[in-house]
């Protein structure tokens, strides 16, 4: 019976646009990565635009969505949850680690200098993008009847959840 019901869930996509979905939960919704995976490619060029197409489709976003709150599920993780560690490791890599250095008796003593890890930053800043389904930098807003397009950056999602 489960699998009659996993049939009727994904009849409205090919196998490989399944798989693209799959593969798009395993991958911590890296698109990009997913289309190579689900299509059997290494152009990652190509794949990163093709895979923005492919989430222009209704049905694999509604598919998205259904493995997204199978393992909401599955886990017991709420997205709130996500977006808290997220925006703590933002914070806690932009904060600095000191730097160490070993002195004369052989003890690891702080420089005065601080270590940046900008990979953890990017990585949770792109998560965390995704999670807030930011992927378009565009968001049209509408203000006293006009429609105004404006562009969202990382860093701008970032600095308003975390007060910088």
């Amino acid at each position: 019976m489960e699998e009659l019901e996993e049939l009727e869930k994904t009849k409205k996509l090919t196998p490989k646009q399944e798989m693209f979905c799959q593969e798009l939960i395993n991958n911590y919704f890296n698109q990009t990565e997913a289309y190579c995976k689900a299509y059997g490619t290494d152009d990652r060029l190509n794949a990163r635009k093709y895979a923005s197409k492919l989430m222009t489709n209704q049905d694999i976003q509604a598919r998205v969505e259904e493995l997204k709150a199978e393992i909401n599920k599955k886990y017991d993780v709420q997205q709130g949850q996500i977006i808290e560690t997220l925006t703590w490791v933002i914070k806690n890599a932009q904060a600095g680690t000191p730097e160490m250095k070993m002195n004369r008796d052989g003890k690891f003593v702080p420089t005065g200098n601080k270590v940046y890890d900008y990979k953890a930053i990017n990585e949770a800043a792109k998560n965390l993008m995704t999670l807030l389904g930011l992927n378009e930098t565009k968001v049209k807003a509408e203000i006293d009847g006009r429609t105004e397009v404006n562009v969202v950056t990382a860093k701008d999602v970032i600095d308003e959840l975390i007060g910088s």
